[in-house]
């Protein structure tokens, strides 16, 4: 009998997108075990779209399990969608994201032919790819396409891990993490492990990136935000070691690194990455300001 997949999804105040990400994993080639929706919605628009999800999934004969009205706070979500998996393999997506055909095919083929993987991830294609916004994401993730091997971070969607080994090393997202960053929590404890994170390129899911310019600087804004809180909680851990220097430096990388600032790119394209660096560190230094004025 071959590993079995729970799907995790994490959810708020988007009915539509929801319903299109789960019919997406219901036409995969390979169908999961289990969908596990967690719902921190305010607006109660889910309620619309849940009886169709359910008559979905028991259809083709894939357990559902709905989490509503979950405390809000996006490392909260997750790491109440871990609790509810019952699987060989718990794996993120969210809900402004698209499954690619194969994708719990290539989840259980990888950790199925890879014994020694206990975390794996892959790149996140821009769904609307005529889109400047998208197409400056496509610029800055450009180094994923064709890399296979591993790697010292994993973001909070199109991640896969063993539940065995979470529950080893009894893994979670950082509570205190309410916004973004949850992912460097996770790629901490991961890295203290003395594991690392496998990166699979065909492991492709399709990605509802920010269409609107103050909407893709406001996520940057955040992460620079949470990219500060992460530095400063685990900064005064005195077991900090190599490990949290490499996902800081993942991290930053977000605003730094991964731009293509050294390879030739159109005159807009440049500003648009200028601007997204000045916000990322306006985050980063808003939320020290936080840090302080709380007495932390």
């Amino acid at each position: 009998m071959g590993l079995s997949v729970d799907v995790v999804i994490v959810t708020k105040d988007r009915p539509e997108k929801l319903f299109r990400v789960v019919l997406s994993l219901l036409a995969n080639s390979t169908l999961p075990t289990a969908i596990v929706v967690i719902d921190s919605s305010t607006l109660f628009l889910s309620a619309f779209y849940i009886p169709y999800i359910k008559k979905l999934c028991r259809t083709v004969g894939v357990r559902l399990v709905y989490k509503s009205r979950v405390k809000t706070g996006i490392s909260f979500a997750r790491n109440t969608g871990i609790a509810c998996c019952i699987s060989d393999i718990v794996a993120f997506i969210d809900d402004d994201e698209i499954a690619s055909i194969n994708w719990i095919k290539t989840i259980k083929d990888v950790f199925s032919r890879n014994h020694q993987c206990v975390v794996i991830t892959g790149p996140r294609v821009p769904y609307y790819k005529s889109n400047f916004w998208n197409t400056l994401w496509g610029t800055i993730l450009r180094y994923e396409q064709g890399y296979k091997g591993y790697r010292d971070f994993i973001f909070g969607d199109n991640a896969c891990y063993r539940l065995s080994f979470i529950k080893k090393h009894m893994l979670r997202f950082d509570p205190r993490m309410k916004i973004s960053s949850e992912d460097l929590s996770i790629t901490y404890q991961i890295l203290q492990s003395g594991e690392r994170v496998f990166f699979c390129p065909e492991l492709q899911i399709y990605h509802d990136f920010r269409t609107r310019f103050i909407d893709f600087m406001r996520q940057w804004f955040w992460y620079g935000f949470g990219t500060y809180e992460f530095h400063y909680y685990y900064r005064i851990n005195s077991t900090l070691g190599l490990g949290s220097v490499n996902v800081l430096r993942s991290a930053l990388s977000r605003s730094m690194r991964w731009s293509p600032s050294f390879i030739p790119i159109a005159p807009l394209q440049f500003i648009g990455l200028a601007c997204r660096d000045l916000v990322f560190l306006s985050g980063y230094l808003y939320s020290i300001i936080v840090m302080i004025a709380s007495g932390d």
